[in-house]
């Protein structure tokens, strides 16, 4: 997964008027995604405000997504740390953009889902 760290990520996410079904838990509960450029990206703030909405709400099915992406992104966290990397300076953790070449479309990939996990080591920071 690709998380966003900054707080522009998570105002512009929250600025926009619309989005996509799949950038909540379910129905428009709980936004905690925002694509950029056409790649699908989590917003660690928004999953913890979620979250915390999702507590305050007792609502369980929601807690047990969102408790993933924290999983998630606390083991990303910890492998940045001991790496030595300063958190609150990376605006992206996780999985890197997919380079141009892998996000065109061809009749080999244009059904399959892209994790490049699978054949390189993640990176973990991208410019501001």
């Amino acid at each position: 997964m690709r998380y966003l760290l900054d707080q522009r990520s998570y105002e512009e996410m929250l600025a926009r008027k619309s989005h996509p079904r799949d950038c909540y838990v379910r129905n428009q509960e709980y936004c905690h995604h925002i694509y950029i450029d056409g790649v699908k990206y989590t917003v660690a703030r928004a999953v913890y405000a979620c979250l915390k909405e999702a507590q305050a709400k007792n609502d369980v099915d929601a807690l047990l997504h969102l408790h993933m992406h924290v999983t998630d992104l606390e083991r990303l966290i910890g492998e940045a740390r001991a790496r030595g990397e300063n958190i609150a300076s990376l605006r992206l953790l996780g999985d890197p953009p997919p380079s141009d070449e892998e996000a065109r479309p061809t009749m080999n990939n244009s059904f399959l889902p892209r994790n490049r996990s699978l054949s390189k080591k993640p990176a973990s920071t991208v410019p501001s």
